[in-house]
């Protein structure tokens, strides 16, 4: 018979530095959306965040000693080849002996992260686990994707006690065709109905060939202040 699995505290970390999108659409000559992106600062990646997803997660949450698992999700990584993980539980001072792995590659990271964390514990392996996802995503220049991505960190501790339990979980395998990232690409892709230019000089020629999308009216709409 299965544990119950619950969410036993949370955290997160968003940069201070603020980048207002009114300047990133005055460079393209289009709408804006409302509001700034958070910045991740030149001394920050989404490891460095993760810790201080962490840290706020473990003040309010089991003490350090008691993690059994740590899972960290993320598609953008600071290392190809480095287990990110592990590097997030020696920084936290966690026991050598804790559960590390790495999720990426997928924008289901955290939620596969989060998954996995609640299977360890309904399974007994782990009493407290710990998911820590942070992402630091580029978009194309001249998107809406450029404007609407943003740098923070989250985390959660799956324990075998706290305030929320975990009813159930599902999930669904089937092939979408949405953002998309090759292994030496900076930026991310999207279908748009056709290809579309990753290049700014490619994305303003791209501009003025096609009508907005998102739809101005739609943005008026959406973010109405």
């Amino acid at each position: 018979m299965s544990n119950d699995a619950y969410l036993a505290c949370h955290g997160a970390y968003v940069p201070p530095r603020r980048l207002p999108r009114s300047e990133m659409a005055s460079l393209w000559g289009g709408p804006a959306v409302p509001g700034d992106r958070a910045v991740a600062g030149s001394d920050e990646d989404t490891l460095t965040m993760g810790v201080e997803a962490a840290h706020d997660c473990l003040e309010a949450g089991p003490d350090a000693s008691a993690i059994d698992a740590v899972f960290f999700a993320s598609t953008t990584a600071p290392y190809v080849e480095k287990h990110a993980a592990a590097t997030l539980a020696a920084v936290l001072g966690l026991r050598r002996d804790v559960f590390t792995a790495d999720i990426t590659d997928t924008l289901r990271a955290g939620t596969s992260a989060l998954r996995l964390a609640v299977e360890a514990v309904r399974s007994g392996s782990a009493t407290n686990a710990l998911v820590v996802a942070s992402e630091a995503r580029l978009g194309e220049p001249d998107s809406i994707g450029e404007q609407m991505l943003g740098d923070a960190a989250a985390a959660v501790v799956v324990s075998s006690a706290g305030p929320v339990r975990v009813r159930e979980t599902a999930a669904v395998a089937d092939e979408f065709i949405g953002p998309w990232r090759r292994a030496d690409d900076r930026l991310i892709h999207s279908f748009q109905g056709s290809s579309r230019p990753s290049t700014a000089v490619g994305a303003s020629w791209w501009k003025r060939r096609r009508p907005c999308w998102p739809p101005r009216s739609w943005i008026k709409k959406t973010f109405r202040e």
